[in-house]
């Protein structure tokens, strides 16, 4: 369902739109080294303002990924397939960076409303060591680890973003019982003080910090939640557009010192 213009503010200056087989690509007129950045979203017609923004502020090639399943009210079955299309998506997507001349392996992902959960367990199934650290990387076929047309074609998560995640995100049976991987990604969760999101993201925000991630929780008294989908709608969305911003430049910026202090380094 199409959202009304009258919620969203114009999408940024200075980039364009793409169509393509999994969803739309936001870039500027030169890509070249740029990071990828995946949104999944539960309204992906919505994240146009959201997509642009990332896509001029980084910047970065933005991928926008519809899934016909958010795996919001889905059984265990149709939760995983969502995962499985997310994850093909995000494939594809770098392959459309590397011939935009982006670079895959820098990868980030947002998730959005009830998507959220798509996004957690994408992140969580792609975490690995860094090649630095591990002595089991193999680059026989010469083709190097951030070739996605690898054996696996799947990069790690850089970096994890969760806005307003819904109460399916790692809440149900399966999810809670999933375990939080060594090397899982810096994560932001962004949710409204006293918002429905509020007691989803607390308690993630908490298990992912037991689980030794480096995570932060921004609770917004403004804006509420919807401010990605419903921007003009809702007030001060530009601050949590700026706030994500930051967070995955500081992920892929020069000046990033989170290998020196993860907990000083979120955004």
């Amino acid at each position: 369902m199409m959202s009304s213009p009258l919620l969203h503010r114009r999408a940024a200056r200075g980039v364009r739109r793409t169509s393509a087989d999994f969803g739309a690509l936001w870039r500027g007129t030169d890509t070249t080294g740029q990071p990828l950045i995946v949104i999944c979203s539960s309204r992906p017609a919505a994240m146009s303002w959201l997509a642009s923004s990332l896509a001029a502020g980084l910047p970065a090639l933005v991928a926008v990924v519809r899934l016909t399943d958010s795996g919001a009210e889905a059984d265990a079955t149709s939760a995983t397939e969502s995962v499985g299309a997310f994850d093909r998506a995000v494939t594809e997507a770098a392959r459309a960076a590397t011939a935009l001349g982006a670079d895959p392996a820098r990868l980030g992902i947002v998730g959005e409303g009830a998507a959220a959960s798509v996004a957690l367990t994408l992140a969580a199934a792609r975490a690995k060591p860094d090649a630095d650290d591990s002595d089991e990387s193999d680059d026989s076929d010469g083709r190097g680890d951030n070739d996605p047309n690898d054996e696996f074609g799947r990069h790690p998560v850089m970096r994890l973003a969760l806005i307003s995640p819904g109460s399916s995100s790692w809440g149900s049976a399966a999810g809670s019982a999933a375990v939080i991987p060594p090397f899982f990604p810096p994560t932001l969760i962004q949710f409204a003080r006293g918002g429905s999101a509020a007691q989803t993201s607390t308690a993630l925000e908490q298990r992912l910090s037991a689980a030794g991630v480096a995570v932060r929780g921004t609770d917004y008294q403004a804006p509420r939640d919807g401010w990605a989908t419903r921007s003009r709608a809702v007030k001060q969305s530009t601050r949590g557009a700026n706030d994500l911003v930051a967070f995955f430049a500081r992920g892929f910026g020069a000046a990033s010192t989170f290998h020196v202090i993860p907990g000083w380094d979120l955004h």
